[in-house]
């Protein structure tokens, strides 16, 4: 029916209008952009979710790290004053006045030095759990350490197939017919939302396109059925002289 339009298919993201045998490929064109933009964006979702892997990657990392850190200034800590118990043991138990220290050889000691506090405590055992811990925590750090990095890689490869994906659907859409050439982007302007709106803008303009069209359309069949109305008065009026 001239001037009414009937809907074949409802949509969120894009309208499609078309006319005539233009039906058939419009909604083709509605099911390549519906899915083409779905696709984009599940994978802008998985960029997202890609990032707080790299994020939580990273925090364990930085975790791991401070243990780290810890367990080395402990292991230091605890070798160091073993071994000054070591050498105070050593003074304690051997050194006599007027003979070589059996340390460093002189045979004058004015400071001997003297066991530690808490030399009870501090045995090779102790520093040996200390000495383990902290070669653990750094096998566990560059675990993290590789872990995200290949986090990031993942990242930045999803970054580079989505933005390929977007401008392959923004050439495509600009690539139709040859039209909008006006609405293209420079790649650095190109996102989903971008993208999205671009399309929009570029269905308004078809609209108002097929409108247009439409409305010239109705003025052809008005003036059709002028020229039809006008032949069949003539005819009808030879047929009256003929019969007169």
């Amino acid at each position: 029916e001239i001037g009414k339009g009937v809907v074949l298919r409802e949509g969120k993201d894009v309208t499609i209008v078309a006319t005539g045998l233009c039906v058939s490929s419009a909604l083709e064109a509605a099911d390549m952009l519906a899915e083409d933009l779905a696709g984009l964006k599940t994978r802008s979702d998985d960029i997202e979710k890609q990032k707080l892997i790299c994020k939580n990657a990273s925090e364990a990392y930085k975790a791991v790290s401070e243990n780290y850190e810890e367990a080395e200034n402990r292991f230091i800590s605890a070798n160091n004053a073993f071994l000054d118990a070591q050498a105070g043991f050593i003074a304690a138990e051997r050194l006599r006045p007027g003979q070589p220290c059996p340390v460093c050889g002189s045979v004058e000691h004015p400071s001997p030095c003297k066991p530690p506090e808490n030399y009870d405590e501090i045995s090779r055992e102790a520093v040996e759990l200390l000495a383990a811990k902290r070669t653990r925590l750094l096998n566990e750090r560059s675990k993290c350490a590789a872990d995200s990095g290949t986090a990031l890689k993942v990242l930045e490869e999803k970054k580079i197939n989505f933005n390929e994906a977007l401008k392959k659907l923004s050439a495509s859409i600009m690539d139709q017919k040859g039209m909008h050439k006006d609405s293209v982007l420079k790649d650095d302007d190109i996102s989903l939302q971008s993208l999205e709106t671009m399309i929009n803008d570029i269905c308004v303009s078809l609209s108002e396109e097929f409108d247009s069209a439409e409305k010239k359309s109705s003025r052809l069949a008005a003036l059709r059925r002028y020229l039809s109305d006008s032949e069949q008065k003539e005819h009808d009026l030879a047929k009256k002289f003929q019969i007169c």
